[in-house]
């Protein structure tokens, strides 16, 4: 009897082992509150649990300390914001995201903070760190984080995946995102998980939350496929274009050179890219070197020369787009006869805007006869 009893305690016990797997982190009470040790970016700090918090804060005092030191880059500032505070009112704040806060030897990377316009304000751990803690507890100053591991079947995992497939077909972005999440809630996250849900809050407008989750990825440096990498450097490049950071967009979109696609179209399209953020900027030499780039290879494409575009004999709307494009750097110097050259060739090539734009002009163009 007393031996069954200790089996099933000792099968009670593995079972739930293997259920939940917990980690108990002492904070330290001070003034009323509970501060955590914690690093962030490697740097040794104490921060208050806050679960109120929406974001993890940082006071002035303490970012410029973090960015003498290089624990935290330029880079890492994504842009303003505003913060409320308990009277009602605002204040201006900077975004930055925290590439990796270690709490009692967990890591959690890519966390989105603020920096406070106050030289002292509190340091606090919000919720953009604690959500990534998963399922916690507070008892006394010890703070309980239980994981649950999910027995769920390789079926499952599957039927999950093809909901996901189907969605991504309908364009139904959010219900995607929603099984993605899902899976990354499991554990069962791929390096293509990874880079879908990178797409698809790209395609949902929920840009900040693609690049934190693309550069999460990104920072682990474990990769299985490199053109995975190069897709969301790609996708980091359009969000942050989205985000009107141009400087930040140019730099995802060169890191996505770097990497092998199947298909060459996928370089003419970044070069194109790299030019229009250059517009942007207003850096036209920048960027006529890289439209010329993409001109170069969609001829390369098309078996084409200039002289095949002069005579109208080229029908292409990506080439015609890069001319158009061409056209808008001289035309913006107002350099207008060598653009008047560009839009016209651009035109000729069955670009939409080009030839509406010659027809308002009065001039003439050729076209390819069908």
């Amino acid at each position: 009897m007393i031996k069954r009893f200790v089996f099933t305690l000792f099968a009670c016990s593995l079972f739930f082992c293997e259920m939940f797997s917990q980690k108990i982190i002492l904070m330290e009470e001070e003034g009323g509150v509970y501060r955590i040790p914690c690093s962030v970016n490697g740097a040794k700090m104490r921060m208050i649990f806050d679960t109120g918090a929406s974001n993890v804060s940082l006071s002035m005092s303490i970012a410029e300390y973090l960015l003498d030191n290089d624990y935290i880059k330029k880079e890492d500032i994504i842009g303003k914001g505003k913060a409320f505070i308990a009277d009602g009112s605002s204040v201006d704040t900077y975004q930055l995201i925290l590439r990796d806060i270690e709490i009692g030897g967990l890591h959690l990377y890519n966390v989105e903070a603020s920096i406070s316009a106050s030289q002292n304000a509190p340091l606090l751990l919000g919720q953009s760190a604690i959500q990534k803690l998963g399922k916690i507890s507070i008892e006394g100053n010890r703070l309980i984080i239980t994981s649950a591991k999910t027995n769920i079947s390789a079926e499952d995992i599957a039927k999950i995946r093809n909901e996901i497939d189907e969605a991504a077909k309908q364009q139904k972005e959010f219900i995607a995102i929603e099984k993605l999440e899902k899976l990354k809630a499991m554990d069962e996250f791929t390096e293509r998980d990874y880079r879908r849900l990178t797409g698809m809050y790209l395609l949902a407008g929920k840009f900040r939350e693609s690049i934190s989750t693309g550069q999460e990825y990104l920072n682990k440096g474990v990769v299985e496929n490199e053109q995975n990498v190069g897709l969301i450097c790609k996708t980091l490049g359009y969000a942050y274009n989205e985000l009107k950071d141009y400087a930040k967009a140019v730099e995802y979109f060169k890191r996505a050179l770097e990497y092998k696609f199947e298909d060459k179209v996928d370089y003419e399209y970044l070069k194109g890219n790299i030019g229009n953020s250059y517009m942007l900027m207003q850096q036209y030499d920048n960027a006529y070197y890289y439209y010329k780039q993409s001109l170069d290879m969609a001829m390369d494409r098309i078996g084409c020369t200039s002289k095949d575009i002069e005579k109208g004999l080229v029908q292409d709307e990506q080439l015609g787009a890069t001319l158009y494009r061409i056209w808008g750097i001289f035309n913006l110097r107002g350099q207008y006869k060598t653009a008047n050259d560009w839009l016209k060739a651009s035109a000729q090539c069955g670009y939409e805007k080009a030839q509406q734009q010659c027809i308002q002009n009065g001039i003439k163009f050729k076209m390819k006869k069908q």
